[in-house]
């Protein structure tokens, strides 16, 4: 008996999604061309200069990408049109210079370093406090049960006054 619903079993190789084979879609491609090397289409030649590009000068604000890909006042990897690149000197006046106390647990006793590091917030001040503190106090390789750590801002001085 025989119902009107009954469909056939789907075997192994219908059930299993990389078995089967999808046909790209009809949409032109970005990287649409010759096949390079391992099997990968080439990039154009505007985005490969762009991937080659040296870092040295500087990053845009607001994509993020390197300078020399930005030709002739537009982003040839994303589109940007405005270019202004990051200044390390505005960067290092955000900072701040922060003191940290940091003890280890080790071998069933703390050992205690203070150190003083320069960085904009307090999760990259305890980053890099972490790091010295550990560099100064301890042999490499040792191995850390607990941590401890104070932060302690220092408060930015205001004008060209200094405080003594």
């Amino acid at each position: 008996m025989t119902t009107c619903c009954a469909k056939p079993k789907p075997n192994a190789k219908e059930l299993d999604p990389l078995a089967r084979k999808v046909s790209p879609p009809n949409t032109p491609s970005f990287f649409e061309g010759d096949i390079g090397r391992g099997g990968r289409p080439s990039p154009p030649p505007l985005v490969e200069t762009a991937m080659k590009a040296r870092f040295n000068s500087g990053r845009c604000k607001h994509c993020g990408d390197s300078a020399d890909a930005h030709a002739k006042g537009e982003c040839v990897v994303c589109g940007c049109v405005k270019l202004e690149t990051r200044e390390r000197a505005a960067r290092e006046h955000r900072q701040r210079v922060w003191i940290a106390k940091v003890e280890f647990f080790v071998k069933n006793r703390w050992i205690g370093e203070e150190v003083r590091v320069k960085a904009m917030g307090h999760v990259g001040a305890a980053m890099k406090a972490v790091r010295e503190a550990k560099r100064l106090a301890l042999k490499p390789r040792t191995r850390v049960a607990q941590l401890r750590i104070t932060l302690i801002p220092v408060p930015k001085s205001r004008g060209g006054e200094r405080r003594e």
